[in-house]
């Protein structure tokens, strides 16, 4: 895992860095507050991170506060290195964001135990973020299928609809053969529509024209004599 170490005691520093690639660390250093800020801004960002109390630029405590008001999409565990031992100093670093503490000089077994802690969390706090991921798209996909059978719904309901015009009473004209559509203005001829505009507008039939042997028979008596 990648680690931030930012430190102005050089000495101190090149001690931590090496102790921590010695654990097996990724490790990223600064001696400054101002380059520690833009470290921790960027997007592959180390999500462990050692902080001195006092550097130029910008404090371990002021960068803890920066870090938590501005980043947002991902966790730090962040520990401040500090030679403060008075009570009130150590509770305004731990107020500031910081999630631990470490009194300067440093003990190497300490500092080894308390980031095994850390990355623990961070590490449980990814899993977390990749459940949440994994919710939320599992949501807009039942989303989208809620919406699909939304609308299957409706189509069949529709189709429901067109078999019920179908199956009903229709008026039909004794004469033309007309069918009625408006029943609220029957004495209006565009209330009126042919059987075929009729069945081929509600269903997906279609026609074809021909004649019976009756209506053969009695407009056509030679054409019916002969082919029947």
């Amino acid at each position: 895992m990648k680690i931030l170490v930012a430190d102005d005691e050089n000495i101190q520093r090149l001690l931590i860095v090496k102790f921590l690639k010695e654990l097996g660390y990724e490790v990223v250093e600064c001696a400054d507050g101002i380059e520690a800020r833009e470290i921790m801004q960027s997007e592959d960002s180390p999500k462990l991170i050692v902080l001195d109390w006092l550097m130029p630029g910008i404090s371990g405590v002021e960068l803890c506060r920066n870090a938590r008001k501005t980043i947002k999409d991902r966790y730090m565990y962040i520990i401040l290195l500090t030679s403060k031992d008075n009570p009130e100093d150590l509770i305004e670093g731990m107020e500031s964001g910081a999630d631990d503490y470490i009194r300067k000089p440093f003990n190497k077994q300490e500092l080894g135990v308390r980031l095994r802690a850390g990355k623990r969390i961070v590490e449980l706090n990814e899993e977390l973020l990749h459940t949440q991921n994994t919710l939320r798209e599992n949501n807009t996909s039942l989303s989208n299928k809620n919406e699909e059978l939304a609308k299957l719904n409706n189509d069949l309901q529709n189709a429901m609809n067109e078999i019920k015009e179908l199956k009903g009473l229709l008026p039909i004209c004794a004469n033309c053969k007309k069918i009625r559509t408006d029943n609220e203005h029957p004495k209006d001829q565009k209330s009126w529509t042919n059987i075929e505009s009729y069945i081929r507008e509600r269903s997906d039939a279609d026609f074809t024209h021909t004649m019976c042997p009756e209506c053969q028979k009695e407009l056509y008596p030679a054409f019916f004599e002969k082919n029947k």
